[in-house]
């Protein structure tokens, strides 16, 4: 098949002939027309989710894992800054020299997570915008040389 090196996610037209000859009915079909579904714009479904655009390129399984990692590392940041804030508006209000450091030690490793969740949500976002992106450029190329290769 000509077309199977290509990425091949899209709508498609057929033309369908139905032949007979002697009693043998044969069908002759040829793709006549194709419509990329997955280009460059799927970037901004990228941008309100991540995942979302991935899917719409063809990464099905790569869609999936980012959402559940982005997911995931956004929840863990969230979580840490709110109880980081919770142990230092403790240490603030703590009377004794042993508690005020149990609390600011509770807060500072808190936000030393938040800051490794926020950083890791950062790179997947960002990443995946460029991966699909660049996957909706290759998609629209290949759109192109499957087209001239139907017509």
């Amino acid at each position: 098949n000509k077309f199977s090196k290509y990425y091949s996610y899209g709508k498609y037209n057929f033309n369908v002939k139905e032949i007979y000859y002697k009693d043998v009915r044969e069908l002759k079909i040829k793709p006549v027309e194709y419509k990329i579904i997955g280009g460059p714009f799927s970037a901004f479904y990228s941008l309100i989710y991540p995942g979302l655009g991935t899917k719409r390129v063809g990464a099905l399984e790569s869609s999936r894992k980012r959402s559940i990692w982005f997911t995931f590392s956004c929840l863990t940041a969230a979580a840490s800054k709110l109880y980081s804030d919770n142990q230092f508006k403790r240490y603030m209000s703590a009377s004794s020299q042993s508690n005020m450091d149990q609390y600011y030690e509770r807060a500072n490793v808190s936000n030393k997570v938040f800051l490794i969740s926020s950083a890791f949500s950062a790179t997947i976002y960002l990443y995946d915008f460029l991966w699909v992106l660049n996957k909706g450029f290759k998609n629209k190329r290949n759109s192109k040389i499957i087209t001239q290769n139907i017509k």
